[in-house]
């Protein structure tokens, strides 16, 4: 905005928060509604990634493993 037009700086800022917060719980009310669905994971315990940076995971896929496990109990 340039400076003569600064005036509607803060009314527009303030439309834009009461907007944005209407936006909001709009989806929050909307998302509370829903029914539980199924849900699906991809969990991949990589041991052994191509980079010079990291090194081999020893315990990846016992962590994949109870990472999955724990999804599972959701």
């Amino acid at each position: 905005m340039t400076h003569r037009h600064g005036y509607l700086r803060i009314p527009l800022l303030m439309l834009f928060a009461i907007l944005s917060t209407i936006d909001v719980r709009a989806a929050v009310e909307q998302n509370a509604s829903l029914q539980p669905r199924n849900r699906l994971a991809i969990v991949i315990g990589n041991t052994n990634y191509q980079s010079k940076r990291l090194e081999h995971l020893a315990n990846a896929v016992n962590d994949a493993t109870k990472l999955s496990d724990s999804l599972k109990r959701l």
